[in-house]
């Protein structure tokens, strides 16, 4: 297995991308992504999209291939004591 992770980042905006990728002559072999965007609007409020994106390749006798994605965004603010909260939907 090899992760890994990149963050580009200024004042305002952060953009995170994280990786995870298996070897191919494992049995359940693929490869799992993850990347956001969180964007600030006021000191303590963030907005937060993203997407969750999974390839997955389960070799069987059938030859049966399952992926998965998922889409997400939601709000991130800081409590006082820098207590951070976050809500989210995703699909």
């Amino acid at each position: 297995m090899t992760p890994g992770y990149l963050q580009f980042s200024n004042a305002l905006n952060i953009f995170n991308l994280e990786w995870e990728a298996r070897l191919a002559r494992c049995a359940g072999h693929g490869s799992r992504k993850y990347c956001s965007l969180r964007a600030l609007f006021k000191r303590f409020f963030r907005l937060l999209a993203g997407a969750d994106l999974n390839g997955t390749l389960k070799t069987d006798p059938l030859g049966y291939t399952s992926d998965s994605n998922r889409g997400f965004f939601g709000l991130m603010y800081q409590l006082p004591l820098r207590i951070d909260s976050m809500i989210w939907v995703d699909t």
